[in-house]
């Protein structure tokens, strides 16, 4: 108990954010490293990106450490001064939590090409409140919020294709269609097809990227054959 009471003091809290500050820079280092001697093969880019992602977690989790911390020091004024600040920064903080979420996204990185509702352009960085797209008419800038709402298709920077999303209406396992995806030789396995469940028990939301050269047409006809409809958007009311 005296040790906890010691820690959430001011002395404790800077031991904390000195300790985070550290580590932080500690796994930078290593991704520099990383980058530096890097090796152009699959096991050296997950690596890279296994890091990259402890970087994008490590950030929020080391803030709401130093908070709570902060709070601990005094619960009632500490407390009550974050709940103002939490309501006025609603929207950046929102807006940070999906960046989040797009940053782990091994598809989304600079230099991969993007299209938005009626935007086309190539990522040229990842802030922490949006991108910056570099499009015909010039740079735009796009909220994360913004992109999660009107929905995004992305060309890999790697292999030129896209990942496709499509809902599935079947009666067909989740199991037992992964099982015969692979039989497609269309379907590219390096970045391999996924198949996760929506609120209705028939439709299956499906993610997937072709081959170089293969055909949207051939793959949904492939589908049909195993009598499975497609739809582009999902509706409840199927």
């Amino acid at each position: 108990m005296e040790t906890i009471e010691s820690f959430n003091t001011w002395k404790g809290l800077f031991y904390l954010t000195t300790g985070l500050f550290l580590l932080y820079w500690f796994i930078k280092i290593i991704q520099f490293i990383s980058q530096k001697f890097q090796r152009k093969n699959l096991l050296n880019k997950r690596w890279l990106h296994f890091l990259h992602v402890v970087l994008s977690v490590f950030k929020p989790i080391a803030l709401m450490l130093l908070v709570l911390d902060f709070i601990a020091i005094n619960y009632v004024v500490h407390g009550l001064f974050l709940v103002i600040i939490g309501a006025l920064g609603y929207m950046p903080i929102r807006n940070y939590i999906s960046g989040l979420l797009f940053h782990m996204n091994p598809l989304i990185a600079k230099g991969s090409m993007i299209t938005i509702d009626n935007y086309k352009g190539e990522i040229k960085q990842m802030l922490p409140q949006g991108m910056v797209i570099s499009t015909e008419s010039g740079q735009s800038f796009f909220k994360y919020v913004a992109i999660d709402k009107s929905g995004f298709s992305i060309t890999s920077k790697d292999t030129g294709n896209y990942r496709h999303t499509i809902y599935l209406n079947t009666d067909v396992t989740k199991a037992k269609l992964l099982d015969f995806l692979f039989t497609n030789p269309i379907l590219n396995f390096k970045e391999p097809p996924t198949v996760r469940e929506t609120e209705l028990p028939s439709v299956l939301k499906l993610q997937y990227t072709l081959e170089e050269g293969g055909n949207d047409e051939d793959f949904l006809a492939f589908l049909a054959e195993h009598n499975i409809t497609t739809t582009l958007t999902f509706n409840k009311e199927s």
